[in-house]
């Protein structure tokens, strides 16, 4: 029973390969009139024209040596029996398409603005810690919270102003990504 499972966990697992590696090659090539023509909603991560998230190290493999006699089988085998060296400048490529990746993201990337409370959060953290030591993360915040809750109106004015302040340096850096995009 156990040699069963196995040989369907291996004929599963190398199909889920096999069809990675087609839709990689294919180059995941699907309609697009549709894609064009529809409105998606979109996170950062999928922005129109952002570089694609970077196959692995393995696919990069699979794309360099399709060919006329392309087998998964002898691709799959030959890599599984690749020492480190020989798998080196598939990494590399990978780790270079994810550095080009990360670069792109972190130059759009827009710090969202700070409230009080996290102003005051951040200001006071270790000086409670210290004090509470056997508190856990969850009493400790709950503590400063209530502490901040507790503050006067002129020291939560302080926190206020310091927010305020990044409310405008977070505008004014959304202003000109808006206007360089454009």
């Amino acid at each position: 029973m156990i040699g069963r499972m196995m040989q369907v966990r291996y004929y599963v697992t190398s199909k889920a390969i096999r069809n990675t590696a087609k839709k990689i090659i294919e180059g995941f090539q699907e309609n697009s009139d549709e894609k064009k023509n529809k409105k998606i909603k979109r996170c950062h991560h999928h922005e129109v024209g952002a570089p694609p998230r970077p196959p692995s190290a393995y696919a990069l493999y699979l794309k360099a040596n399709k060919g006329e006699n392309f087998n998964f089988k002898n691709l799959l085998e030959a890599w599984r029996n690749f020492t480190e060296e020989e798998k080196k400048p598939y990494v590399d490529m990978k780790k270079e398409l994810d550095e080009a990746r990360k670069a792109y993201f972190s130059e759009k990337k827009v710090q969202r603005p700070w409230t009080d409370r996290i102003f005051y959060i951040k200001e006071v953290f270790h000086d409670v810690k210290k004090a509470n030591p056997t508190l856990s993360p969850t009493q400790l915040m709950s503590l400063i919270q209530n502490n901040f809750k507790a503050l006067p109106q002129e020291e939560k004015a302080k926190y206020k102003n310091m927010m305020s302040q990044s409310m405008l340096k977070y505008r004014m850096l959304m202003n000109q990504n808006k206007e360089d995009s454009k």
